[in-house]
């Protein structure tokens, strides 16, 4: 018999029911995982490297989609993920108290484990709604405060509040806040600040301008706190320009009850 010619009996034992285990199925499986995180990471990367314009286009879907009218602001995320920066933003409201916002400087947003701990614009204008406020209930010293315009605009701001009632919002700080109402300037709040107090919806400015004041009297200290049913306000008054250290020469309050019915009442008191 010829040497030459192949017997399957002559192969190598080693070589006997083996498998190319480049073509195994676990080893096909394994590329395809590989390939799919290689995949990943590198859409990881482009959105983080591009994270600038990322951000900018799904804030602009986002906003498209709701019942309010935006521009489209520019953001800007730190590399550190804490930070995000956002360029000024005029927003329309076709219902609720608040007509248009709008701020006029980077409003800076802070993040924290993935939240939002706190945001800040260094100045914002809301214009609010005209509000009929003849329906309200208020007690001697706040009928006699219609005459000097006050019991329109302490017990509207009270009602317009307690609309936008909401204890989940972060804390917001504007360091100039400037108040319209059916077109005509109403106050100019200084250091503004929006925050939860447990049920309270808070809110507080250190300064307050209002219009035919001038330097007659200051407001200070303004601070006002809703709930859905009750609210309270609380504000100094000082004649003239105060000083440093000085006490107020009044300080009024007005409390507010049924904010939630169409017969809500208010006391306003001063001392």
């Amino acid at each position: 018999m010829r040497s030459d010619i192949y017997n399957p009996a002559s192969r190598p034992a080693s070589h006997v029911g083996t498998v190319d285990q480049r073509n195994s199925p676990l080893v096909l499986v394994g590329k395809v995982v590989l390939v799919g995180v290689l995949g990943v990471l590198c859409l990881v990367l482009a959105a983080y490297l591009f994270r600038d314009r990322v951000a900018t286009a799904l804030v602009g879907f986002a906003l498209d989609r709701t019942e309010v009218e935006c521009t489209h602001p520019d953001v800007a995320i730190s590399s550190a993920l804490d930070r995000i920066a956002l360029a000024p933003i005029d927003c329309s409201n076709p219902s609720g108290p608040v007509a248009r916002g709008r701020t006029s400087g980077e409003t800076e947003i802070r993040l924290a484990h993935g939240s939002v701990r706190s945001v800040f614009t260094p100045s914002a204008t809301i214009e609010l709604r005209d509000r009929d406020v003849s329906h309200a209930e208020t007690n001697t010293l706040g009928d006699v405060s219609t005459i000097l315009g006050a019991r329109k605009m302490l017990v509207a701001g009270m009602l317009d509040a307690q609309s936008l009632y909401s204890t989940d919002s972060p804390p917001i700080t504007v360091e100039k806040l400037v108040v319209h109402r059916a077109g005509k300037r109403e106050a100019t709040l200084h250091e503004f600040e929006k925050n939860a107090d447990g049920d309270w919806d808070r809110m507080f400015a250190r300064r307050v301008e209002a219009p035919g004041m001038g330097d007659v009297a200051s407001i200070r200290n303004f601070e006002m706190k809703i709930t859905p049913k009750r609210g309270q306000l609380s504000t100094d008054l000082y004649l003239g320009k105060p000083e440093p250290g000085d006490e107020p020469d009044l300080t009024v309050k007005m409390s507010g009850a049924r904010l939630d019915t169409a017969e809500p009442h208010f006391e306003l008191k001063a001392k």
